[in-house]
């Protein structure tokens, strides 16, 4: 007996513009010491191997509102300050 052809995947819509929705506004130029930005697509963060840690919540919530002020991500944050942390111990 043979199998049945395989249904096809839901689709998503094609995105639209709500109609009440805000026009963002330009954002002026960021400052050059913030941490790097996380990749813009997902192909680039896929070739990224993955990284978990534990660590106290209030840390962490103080890292995501620094991160949410300064306009990056967790993730850019996480690295440049692994970065920095290594090369001031020689690391």
């Amino acid at each position: 007996m043979a199998k049945p052809a395989p249904k096809t995947a839901l689709r998503k819509a094609p995105g639209r513009e709500h109609p009440i929705a805000p026009t963002p506004e330009p954002t002026p130029e960021q400052p050059t010491t913030q941490a790097p930005a996380a990749p813009a697509t997902s192909e680039a963060a896929e070739k990224l191997p993955m990284y978990s840690v534990r660590m106290d919540p209030a840390l962490r919530r103080r890292a995501k509102r620094w991160a949410a002020e300064h306009d990056t991500s967790l993730q850019a944050l996480t690295a440049a300050a692994l970065s920095d942390y290594l090369d001031k111990r020689g690391g």
